[in-house]
């Protein structure tokens, strides 16, 4: 009697698609890569507004497939100020279909300098959980900056400076 294979071959089941609503509670269901405001090295620079938040470009858009799944927002920010005793801040904002942009209320980062060092960077973990969408239209998540006074606040600096870092922005529908 002639072996038999007890798993099929992949060439068997390649061309399988297997449904969101069949995947159990906490797989992932799409993963998308965000966005910059042009080359992977841009550097983005906010100047002058102080107390407001400004849009930097640097976004990912997602489309849930449905209103009671999960997304989180993982990513790095790598930003900074011009001036050795001034902050800036980011924040990531979430915009709903063609709606206004508004600030998730996760924890604003300070994205600060040494006294001494001016253009310094610092680079700035994101996480963000969003259970609240109840949404399938697109969502986008962008990051948002503002400067403590009226100085220049950048991500991805790198006018006068070898590159410092690369912001970027991972979203990921997660079936709840």
């Amino acid at each position: 009697m002639p072996i038999q294979r007890a798993k099929p071959k992949f060439t068997d089941v390649k061309n399988v698609s297997i449904a969101a609503s069949t995947m159990p509670a906490g797989s992932v269901i799409q993963t998308v890569t965000g966005v910059n405001a042009g080359a992977t090295d841009t550097e983005v620079t906010i100047t002058g507004i102080s107390g407001a938040y400004g849009a930097t470009g640097f976004y990912v858009d997602i489309t849930p497939t449905s209103t009671s799944n999960i997304i989180v927002v993982t990513g790095r920010a790598m930003g900074g100020t011009n001036y050795s005793d001034d902050g800036s801040y980011m924040e990531l904002f979430r915009k709903i279909g063609s709606g206004s942009a508004a600030t998730t209320n996760s924890t604003e980062a300070w994205l600060g300098t040494d006294y001494h060092n001016n253009y310094a960077c610092m680079q700035v973990p994101i996480l963000f959980y969003d259970s609240t969408h109840n949404t399938t239209s697109t969502i986008r998540y962008e990051l948002y900056l503002k400067s403590h006074s009226s100085y220049t606040s950048y991500l991805n600096r790198a006018q006068t400076l070898p590159m410092q870092g690369r912001t970027h922005l991972i979203a990921q529908e997660i079936k709840g």
